[in-house]
């Protein structure tokens, strides 16, 4: 289940953001938090230009300067997920 906590972003950027995870939870089931951030930032970064930051957790604080209609942060089950442009 996919909750949008907050959206910056173009509907087909969260589309697409959504969808490259479930392709990594898919692919890679066991996959590590760090390695799915990777993932996902190199994905946009080589789709959309840099440079992008992914954060997954289950919980976590932080503090960011972001590109103005460039952040999605989501829920996908137990896993959080911030991505946005800087």
């Amino acid at each position: 289940k996919i909750t949008i906590l907050r959206l910056e972003l173009g509907t087909t950027m969260k589309d697409e953001a959504i969808a490259h995870l479930i392709q990594i939870l898919q692919a890679t089931p066991n996959a590590i938090e760090k390695d799915i951030a990777t993932d996902m930032k190199k994905y946009f970064d080589q789709k959309y230009g840099q440079t992008w930051h992914c954060i997954v957790g289950k919980g976590f604080g932080c503090s960011i300067a972001y590109d103005t209609q460039y952040l999605l942060f989501f829920r996908a089950d137990q896993q959080y997920v911030l991505l946005f442009k800087s």
